[in-house]
């Protein structure tokens, strides 16, 4: 099962930034080994086929067929259940990737229950809390309504703390986008 697990890891670095690269993995057949693995694989495995899927979603396209896939559910399951919070933390990158410019995917994600365990991903390390304030942001940019979900989940404090007391730009960076999101805006001033 070793082999599996580092095959997984390999192909989220040949995949990472690549709409190119992530086409070739797909139409080769990599797509459904990854999602096999993200609901039958070891620990391991999973958190490093929710990494692979993470980076192949990185255009429309790709996206669509990994949704298709089926791979929400068990990313969703990896959220809750995960090992550990790096398990957490893949999952969560992944499902704030897939999120990205869709209204419906965003509320077929928010609809598994991806918003209360991003909220309450907040909690643990800083990496985890600047990729669940990653995918909060990319859940509440494709409307308002989606965006008041996230607020009234409990995701402010977490934010603002994330704001105040994160340790690198890069999770500062996460939580100001997040905060950003036009839902947010008129909570906050109303």
């Amino acid at each position: 099962m070793k082999t599996k697990d580092n095959v997984a890891e390999f192909l989220g670095d040949l995949a990472h930034g690549s709409k190119h690269r992530s086409d070739q993995l797909i139409n080769a057949g990599a797509l459904q080994p990854l999602v096999t693995l993200l609901k039958e694989g070891s620990d391991e495995a999973k958190t490093r086929a929710a990494y692979a899927i993470g980076n192949l979603a990185i255009g429309e396209r790709q996206i669509v067929q990994i949704v298709n896939a089926g791979a929400l559910q068990p990313l969703e399951s990896l959220l809750q259940d995960g090992k550990d919070s790096i398990t957490k933390t893949m999952a969560a990158s992944a499902l704030g990737n897939l999120s990205a410019n869709s209204k419906q995917r965003s509320a077929e994600i928010m609809n598994l229950g991806a918003i209360q365990l991003l909220v309450t991903l907040h909690k643990d390390l800083e990496l985890s809390q600047t990729q669940a304030a990653y995918a909060l942001a990319k859940l509440a940019a494709n409307s308002e309504q989606q965006s008041a979900q996230i607020f009234y989940a409990g995701a402010l404090q977490p934010l603002v703390t994330l704001l105040r007391e994160g340790t690198t730009l890069n999770a500062k960076h996460k939580a100001v986008t997040a905060l950003s999101k036009p839902g947010h805006q008129h909570q906050l001033s109303g």
